[in-house]
Order: C-alpha cells, then sequence, then structure tokens
C-alpha cells in the first residue's frame, strides 16, 4: 500500500475525534463528523484523524490516541436543521465537517490527541 501523503512532507494539520469515529472515518463508514466548534481557518490540505478514547480529549492536555486515515476537509455547514439525524433539534453552533478523499492508513500509528486543529511533525512516513 503506498503511503496516503507525499514522502516529503514533514507535518500535518490533524483532528483528533472520540472513539469509534475514527474508525469509522477510516473504514469509509462515516463522511462527515459533527462538532459544537469551527475553526477560524479551513485546512485546505491534508487532515490526520487521531481517534482517541471517549473524553479523553478533553480531559488530558497530554493524551494519545491512534492516527487511523487522513482525509480532505470538502466544507463545514451549519447542523441546525430538524431534518439531519435522529435528534429534532440541534443548538446553535453545531456545524458539519464533510471529509472527502478519505485514505486509511496501512497501520495506525500513535499520535497526539489534542482538542481543536493541531500540526503533528512527522518523523516516519504515514
Amino acid at each position: 500500500m503506498t503511503s496516503p501523503v507525499d514522502a516529503n512532507v514533514t507535518s500535518i494539520m490533524a483532528l483528533s475525534v472520540d472513539a469509534p469515529l475514527g474508525q469509522a472515518i477510516a473504514g469509509g463508514h462515516r463522511t462527515a463528523i459533527v462538532l459544537d466548534w469551527r475553526p477560524a481557518t479551513l485546512p485546505t490540505g491534508d487532515l490526520l484523524i487521531v481517534e482517541a478514547p471517549r473524553g479523553t480529549i478533553e480531559r488530558d492536555e497530554n493524551a494519545h490516541g491512534l492516527a487511523l486515515a487522513v482525509v480532505r476537509l470538502a466544507h463545514i455547514e451549519d447542523w441546525s436543521s430538524p431534518e439531519r439525524g435522529t435528534c429534532s433539534t440541534w443548538p446553535p453552533g453545531w456545524v458539519a465537517w464533510q471529509f472527502t478523499d478519505i485514505r486509511p492508513l496501512a497501520h495506525p500509528i500513535q499520535a497526539p490527541a489534542r482538542s481543536g486543529l493541531y500540526t503533528i511533525p512527522l518523523t516516519q512516513p504515514l
């Protein structure tokens, strides 16, 4: 299997998600997630999906998880319509992150798990 990113890349933007969302994204079962925040600037390149045990990201600033996939962010849109999902209403401020070009990693790798978008240096090919 070829690397999901160019071998010359020395760092990558990352997004941590609670388990089991990372596996669902890597497996192609989820192409969107709903979050209660929107970044000031949208990432335009590859985005590494890091899965951490549920609740770990908020509780532990030194948390680690598993990098499972590389994706592209297609867009972020408001998630307030009652037609979306199973809930009848969503609080204001929730947004859907839509992913494309989902490339699972051949082997999960240990990676820091953080809130928000963050950069991870790559010391080995993905």
